[in-house]
């Protein structure tokens, strides 16, 4: 079946055209609704594909895309997005308000939705009770006033809320056309428009797309490809050796290998993840109900070592909030730079912590267990835990390697002492790390309720001032991490790319991801 991408570079041979490029898709998860499961493979076909209201640049500042303008009313309970006249769908169509509106309320309908964001949602009126199934979708404070005006109402003052509006479940899907009823409408190119710079011209179910430029884009002009390619790949090392057969020119997601191998190659592109690898301790459980015990075990762990033992990709971090967010302030620097080191590794000062809390030398400390899902990576960091809490605090770890469903049901069910977790943003603000452990998220799988950390989390989401909010942010990360070692953050990892030289000028936005969209090709 390769005869079909000769032309793209099959083996030993270069694309029919620079204006042409193959890449991997990387990662399989999901499928192409905004409104539905809109992971990995969404993500990469969105940033070809699809336009927002608004997007954030590589610094965190707000760069609009459908929307020319927006407004926030003086009570902060009315935003208002005016859209481009100049937007349109692939097939000429314009791109209008109702095509926004359709994908929010296919997201927040409680008896067809498949939306895995839906409740991120919850700061607009009516969300919540339209998702649980309480009330209907055409309660919800989303609305079109006119094809070029959309008008969002919230329950309260929501300092994140242009973040929110970049996701996943706020793009675009062509009203009337895309819907819920109609599982298959974004396999079939005549029903799945974009309104970004690319679209879709086939789709072969887990084996590829091909895409063509856009000539209805306001932005074409800026567009140098004229064809992609997106095959399916999901095997690591069957992308490295389809990258090094020239099968596909972009090859992403790939073990750490390929860090030393391209060491100082201009293949080699790192994509910085937003995401945090940590311990969750069960709090409603002796002796992890003892803050000094949880302390104790985050202080003396060495990240750096963790970190040695999994590969080059991955990165010692003792920050919660991922490593690479970029900060509130729009300044361009990291959230990280700007709180620092949040945990203190020291080996004296966790054993003297264990000993007030009643486990002088971790006698009398009983056998604890740790989950974790059996892959290579996570084996790894439990087997390095297992030896340094020994080690450094004689206490006894037994490990627990379950199928990777299988630890996050017992997680939420609150079955664990500790177990591994892993965050990654899902949309680019702190509070999306925060907002996890308030007393009533239904995230909140550790058990932790702490009135003072509630009401930083209240404070920060009502707080409309960046600077304010942004310290407000900060105290309830210390809280978290430092004071109360309610989690004990381990590492951060980056995405590892392989790109054909040839192909220049890709970028990050705000989140980490690449972008392709505008890249050029030695001709």
């Amino acid at each position: 079946t390769m005869t079909m991408f000769t032309g793209c570079g099959g083996a030993g041979s270069t694309s029919a055209s620079t204006k042409s490029i193959t890449i991997q898709g990387g990662n399989t998860e999901g499928d192409l609704d905004p409104a539905g499961v809109a992971l990995g493979m969404f993500i990469q076909y969105s940033r070809l594909c699809l336009e927002p209201l608004i997007t954030y640049d590589s610094d965190g500042k707000v760069s609009k895309a459908m929307a020319e303008s927006y407004e926030e009313s003086s009570d902060g309970l009315t935003w208002t997005f005016h859209l481009r006249k100049d937007a349109k769908w692939s097939d000429g169509s314009a791109v209008t308000s109702a095509d926004f509106v359709n994908t929010i309320k296919r997201s927040l309908d409680g008896k067809t939705s498949k939306s895995i964001y839906a409740d991120m949602l919850s700061p607009i009126v009516g969300a919540t009770e339209a998702y649980a199934g309480t009330a209907s979708v055409d309660n919800v404070g989303v609305t079109a006033p006119d094809d070029y005006t959309i008008e969002f109402k919230l329950v309260k003052p929501c300092s994140y809320f242009l973040k929110l509006i970049a996701m996943q479940c706020c793009y675009p899907s062509k009203a009337g056309i895309a819907t819920n009823e109609n599982e298959t409408w974004y396999t079939d190119p005549k029903t799945n428009l974009a309104n970004g710079a690319f679209y879709m011209t086939e789709y072969v179910q887990s084996q590829y797309y091909k895409l063509k430029k856009n000539p209805n884009y306001y932005d074409a002009d800026k567009v140098y490809l004229e064809d992609i390619t997106v095959k399916f790949i999901d095997d690591a090392t069957a992308a490295v050796s389809a990258y090094k057969t020239n099968e596909v020119d972009f090859a992403t997601n790939l073990p750490a290998y390929v860090m030393s191998e391209y060491q100082g190659k201009s293949d080699l592109v790192l994509q910085p993840n937003i995401t945090t690898r940590f311990i969750l301790f069960n709090v409603t459980k002796a002796p992890f109900n003892n803050d000094k015990v949880r302390r104790a075990i985050s202080m003396a762990l060495s990240r750096a070592e963790i970190c040695k033992t999994v590969g080059d990709d991955y990165e010692a971090s003792t920050q919660f909030i991922a490593k690479y967010m970029l900060s509130n302030l729009g300044t361009g620097k990291k959230f990280s730079d700007e709180s620092g080191e949040m945990v203190t590794e020291d080996i004296a000062k966790a054993k003297s912590l264990l000993a007030e809390a009643g486990y002088p030398n971790g006698a009398g400390f009983p056998t604890v267990t740790y989950n974790y899902p059996n892959n290579e990576q996570d084996k790894l960091i439990a087997q390095a835990i297992q030896a340094q809490l020994k080690s450094a605090l004689n206490i006894n770890v037994e490990l627990n390697g379950m199928e990777s469903q299988v630890c996050v049901s017992e997680r939420k069910s609150g079955n664990f002492d500790m177990t591994r977790h892993n965050w990654t943003a899902d949309y680019d603000d702190a509070m999306d790390y925060l907002l996890m452990w308030t007393s009533t998220s239904g995230l909140n799988d550790a058990g932790i309720k702490d009135a003072d950390y509630d009401k930083l989390c209240e404070d920060a989401t009502a707080e409309l001032d960046e600077t304010k909010r942004n310290t407000i942010m900060h105290d309830a990360e210390k809280l978290l991490v430092t004071d109360k070692a309610y989690v004990a953050p381990l590492a951060t990892n980056k995405t590892i790319c392989l790109l054909n030289p040839k192909y220049t000028g890709y970028s990050f936005d705000s989140s980490g991801q690449i972008l392709l969209k505008f890249i050029k090709a030695a001709e």
